[in-house]
C-alpha cells in the first residue's frame, strides 16, 4: 500500500483493474474515474482525451494521491517590504507545485493609497516573467476574474473547482490567480 493512502484517516486504498487505479468518485454517482496526470481532475475510464485540460489520457495513467487544486497565499499578511513579498511569493510557487497544487490565489493587497500598491504591481510583473519562463501557464489579475473574461474561461474550464471561488465575479484588485504548470 502506498504511503500517502497511510496519512489520509480512514482512507480505503483503490482497487486495481487491468492495469490502472481506479477510485470511487463522489461526485459521478460511483462510476469509475482515473485522474488525469495534467490537470489532476477526475475523468471517466471510458474517456481518452481529459475534458478539462484536453491533454490525452495515457494507457497506464495512475490514480495519484489527492491534490489540493487551490491554495491561497497571503503575502502582504505582515506588511512585507516588496522585496520581501517577492521572495516570498517566489519561494511559495516551488513549494506548492512539489505539493501538486494547480493554481494559486495569491492576495496581494490594492495599496493603502487607493491607487494601487507597490506589491501589487510587482506581483503582476513577476506575473509575465513566470509566463515566458513557462513556470505557470496563466494568470488572471483578480480585475479580470470573471467568466466572461477569456482566460479566466480556460482556467476554470481546467480547474472547475473554482467556480465556488468567493472573488469569482467580484473584480477584486486586491488578488491575482496563478495556474501552475
Amino acid at each position: 500500500m502506498p504511503s500517502w493512502w497511510l496519512q489520509e484517516a480512514g482512507a480505503e486504498p483503490p482497487r486495481r483493474t487491468k492495469g490502472l487505479l481506479y477510485q470511487e468518485s463522489r461526485r459521478t454517482r460511483g462510476d469509475r474515474v482515473i485522474t488525469c496526470e495534467t490537470c489532476g481532475n477526475d475523468v471517466e475510464t471510458g474517456e481518452s482525451i481529459c475534458p478539462f485540460c484536453e491533454h490525452p489520457i495515457g494507457h497506464f495513467a495512475a490514480n495519484r494521491p489527492k491534490t489540493k487544486t487551490l491554495h491561497t497565499l497571503n503575502i502582504k499578511e505582515d506588511m512585507p517590504t516588496v522585496a520581501e513579498a517577492e521572495q516570498r511569493l517566489r519561494r511559495e510557487i516551488s513549494a506548492l507545485r512539489t505539493q501538486r497544487v494547480h493554481v494559486i490565489k495569491v492576495i496581494h493587497g490594492y495599496g493603502s493609497g487607493g491607487e494601487g500598491g507597490r506589491i501589487r504591481e510587482r506581483v503582476h510583473e513577476l506575473c509575465r516573467q513566470f509566463l515566458s519562463s513557462r513556470q505557470i501557464t496563466d494568470y488572471v489579475f483578480g480585475e479580470d476574474f470573471d467568466r466572461s473574461d477569456r482566460i479566466t474561461s480556460s482556467i476554470l474550464k481546467r480547474y472547475p473547482e473554482l467556480r465556488k471561488d468567493t472573488d469569482l465575479g467580484r473584480r477584486n484588485r486586491g488578488i491575482t490567480i496563478l495556474a501552475l504548470r
